[in-house]
């Protein structure tokens, strides 16, 4: 009995080993991060045979050696954070795929696990703030690393990195959902939570400047991987839900008198940043400077938000009737938008009726987008199919406005001189359309005459920029000027449905790309 118990302490202190400097490393803090967003040491990842040994010893270590809801909370704490640390580590390391998910995977778990404990809290009546606290903190911190990691991930690393940075989200949701049933049933002092809401959302207002200059110093090198710029704008949208949320709940009315100038400053610099980076939205900055002028009411915003996205949908509807009446046909990812659309809008005055104005704002607000991508893109369809035609009406929408000349159908073939101004001119036109679409763009080579113009027509569901920026696949348009170094850039996203033009001087054949997708690419050949 002796010997077994001998045998099991030095088993347990063998595995003990594996695990035991990664919570020795607290003093170390790795740049670039700040003091909140430091890491472990990873210690041993999923990309080693004895990461069971790891994991097994953080059990031991949590379930056999802590003692105490508060103490294990701590060691829960970091042990998710070391499992961050893996991550980041095994996506720095180039590892495959299937080791960055399971990586992904114990992060998600790691993190579940202090939600799960944040409910019992909640659920046994006790006071959860510590833990929300620490849940809160966690959650800010996976943002900030994952956010960093994501500009330099390989392709194959982005998508477990967007999922774990989109359930670092859900932390936050959950931790302030947990906090409002807190306030509600006075468990949680209105100062208490004051100051937790007020630290959260002065972390993320600052985490998000900070991502806006380091998105501002990777697109004035070239490119801006369109992971991390979605993740950017997701991240705006988090911060103006958590807004949105406090200001409308009741269970927080007292404790926003305390922190209201926070809120007002935040507000103004979600404003300033959508400004700053074209990401215009007409429902969220209505909302945002009535925060900033202090003069919201939730629900009026909510019943106007509810009525911009009925006259959307019934643009969108008309737009689609019209069209398809017209004998054009409508890709059915546009009816997806208008089906989503639909259930975002039914959702919204749901919450309304419930007196939920916050969650009625936030559906109304998706409701809103995704119909008003749809009128995009259903006009930008009319209008190059009615191109292709010879047809030249404008759109009856009149979300966008028309191109006003026809097109001859363009050559599309392979590029095989690269800077060459030879080629027969006889039959070039002046005006020529490219379209972009899921696939890329159509047609991939254009030809048009020089001092001739080319109109980008964006039938994707998503943005695109196209630009003739630096880049090791081709030469830069030669004509100073743009917002990086070559005229020929859009210097802007160009949102579904919208259209790009620019006129070609300088003979050539010029090769350019997706500013948001570098795989995407195309080419004009500008003829004498």
């Amino acid at each position: 009995m002796i010997n077994r118990m001998v045998f099991k302490v030095i088993v347990l202190s063998f595995i003990l080993m594996f695990s035991a400097p990664a919570f020795a490393q607290d003093e170390n803090l790795p740049a670039p991060f700040s003091e909140e967003e430091a890491l472990p040491d990873a210690g041993l990842t999923p990309a080693s045979p004895f990461h069971v040994f790891e994991r097994f010893g953080d059990w031991a270590r949590l379930n056999i050696l802590t003692f105490g809801s508060t103490r294990k909370a701590e060691v829960k704490v970091r042990i998710a954070e070391k499992r961050l640390a893996e991550l980041k580590a095994v996506v720095e390391a180039g590892a495959e795929s299937s080791v960055v998910e399971s990586a992904e995977g114990f992060v998600n778990s790691s993190t579940a696990s202090l939600q799960n404990d944040a409910e019992i809290l909640d659920a046994r009546g006790q006071d959860a703030s510590a833990l929300i606290e620490k849940l809160n903190s966690l959650s800010l911190k996976q943002q900030t690393v994952l956010e960093d990691v994501l500009e330099r991930a390989p392709e194959q690393a982005r998508e477990a990195l967007a999922r774990a940075i989109e359930n670092s989200r859900k932390g936050l949701e959950k931790a302030e959902e947990v906090l409002g049933r807190q306030v509600e049933r006075r468990l949680i002092k209105e100062e208490k939570a004051g100051e937790i809401l007020e630290h959260s959302i002065g972390r993320l207002k600052k985490q998000i400047e900070d991502r806006s200059e380091k998105i501002k110093e990777i697109a004035a090198k070239g490119e801006v991987p369109p992971e991390v710029q979605t993740a950017f704008e997701e991240k705006l949208r988090l911060l103006e839900d958590r807004l949105v949320n406090v200001q409308s709940k009741e269970e927080f009315k007292e404790t926003r008198a305390s922190i209201r100038e926070s809120f007002k400053d935040a507000a103004s610099s979600v404003l300033e940043l959508r400004a700053e980076h074209k990401l215009r939205d007409e429902v969220s900055e209505s909302f945002l400077k009535d925060v900033e002028r202090d003069r919201l009411d939730v629900a009026q915003k909510a019943r106007e938000a509810i009525a911009s996205a009925e006259r959307a949908m019934a643009e969108a509807r008309t737009a689609l009737t019209r069209a398809e009446s017209a004998g054009k046909t409508i890709s059915e990812n546009v009816k997806e938008l208008l089906r989503t659309a639909e259930e975002h809008l039914k959702k919204a005055k749901e919450a309304f009726e419930a007196k939920d104005f916050g969650g009625a704002f936030g559906q109304a607000t998706s409701a809103f987008r995704n119909a008003s991508a749809a009128v995009k893109s259903i006009t930008a369809s009319v209008q190059s199919q009615n191109l292709r035609t010879g047809e030249v009406k404008p759109a009856e929408t009149g979300a966008v406005r028309p191109l006003p000349v026809k097109t001859k159908p363009v050559e599309s073939r392979p590029v095989s001189e690269v800077n060459s101004g030879s080629a027969n001119t006889s039959s070039v036109p002046s005006r020529v359309e490219v379209v972009f679409t899921d696939e890329g763009f159509r047609p991939n080579e254009a030809k048009v005459q020089k001092g001739g113009t080319v109109v980008w027509v964006n039938k994707s569901a998503t943005a695109v920029w196209p630009a003739s920026a630096m880049h090791p696949t081709h030469d830069v348009y030669p004509e100073k000027g743009g917002c990086i170094a070559s005229a020929f850039d859009a210097c802007r996203r160009i949102g579904p449905g919208e259209t790009f033009e620019f006129k070609f001087d300088q003979v050539g054949t010029w090769k350019y790309h997706d500013h948001l997708n570098a795989s995407m690419f195309g080419a004009i050949k500008v003829a004498e």
